[in-house]
C-alpha cells in the first residue's frame, strides 16, 4: 500500500472505531438501533476523531525529520492550533450528547 494513502486511512480507521463506541453505546442502552438515526452526529464525530489523530500523527511525524526546528515551525503550530480546536469540538459534542448515548429518551 502506497505511505502517502496509509496516512490518511490509519486515522480514518482508528476514527471510525472511536465512534463505533458510542454508536453501540447507544444502540444496546436504547435496546436496538433507533428510528431516526442520528447519523449527522456520528458522521460528524467520525470526522472530527479522524482529523484529531491525522494532525496528532503529523505532528508525531515531523518530530522525526531532519528539517530544522525553524522550517517544521508553522507546520507543527497549524497542526496544533487544529488539534486544540478539534480536541475542543469532540470534547463538546461528547458533553452534549452523553445522555443520548446513554439511553435517556426524548434527549435532543
Amino acid at each position: 500500500m502506497n505511505s502517502k494513502l496509509k496516512r490518511f486511512l490509519t486515522p480514518i480507521w482508528l476514527g471510525l472505531l472511536c465512534v463505533l463506541l458510542f454508536v453501540i453505546m447507544e444502540s444496546v442502552n436504547l435496546g436496538g438501533i433507533p428510528d431516526p438515526f442520528p447519523y449527522a452526529i456520528f458522521l460528524y464525530l467520525w470526522l472530527m476523531f479522524a482529523l484529531f489523530l491525522l494532525c496528532l500523527f503529523a505532528i508525531l511525524r515531523l518530530s522525526k525529520t531532519k528539517v530544522s526546528k525553524k522550517e517544521r515551525l508553522p507546520a507543527y503550530l497549524l497542526n496544533a492550533l487544529v488539534l486544540i480546536f478539534t480536541g475542543i469540538s469532540i470534547a463538546a459534542l461528547i458533553v452534549d450528547q452523553m445522555p443520548g448515548f446513554l439511553g435517556m429518551p426524548n434527549c435532543d
